[in-house]
């Protein structure tokens, strides 16, 4: 089982219960969790994982003792590893198509 499955089923389906006067009210919790929660990043993590396995960047990068290395990553942030100018262009295509099948996308004011 994938794990992006089993963190949607985990989230899938919850509630919370608040009381703004004298009665509780049960409300369906459907957008997720906020960012700054632990967890954010875990799940932010998974997707991630999931969708840079598809890029199929296997022959980008450099060659380190035998190991190809192509990208860095820290939460929601990406380092690629380019011998030149066009494998960047080419990985930033792939990235970009494989996030928007996830709902995602390349923020280019943040982008260098």
């Amino acid at each position: 089982m994938r794990y992006t499955k089993v963190l949607s089923d985990c989230y899938s389906g919850c509630t919370t219960v608040i009381r703004p006067f004298l009665s509780d009210i049960e409300v369906s919790v459907e957008n997720g969790v906020r960012q700054g929660v632990p967890v954010s990043r875990n799940l932010f993590t998974a997707c991630l994982e999931s969708f840079i396995r598809n890029c199929k960047w296997n022959t980008f990068g450099v060659l380190i003792d035998g190991k190809r290395l192509n990208h860095l990553r820290f939460v929601d942030n990406i380092v690629l590893i380019t011998r030149s100018p066009g494998d960047a262009s080419e990985m930033l295509r792939l990235l970009d198509e494989e996030g928007k099948k996830a709902g995602l996308s390349i923020n280019t004011e943040k982008t260098k």
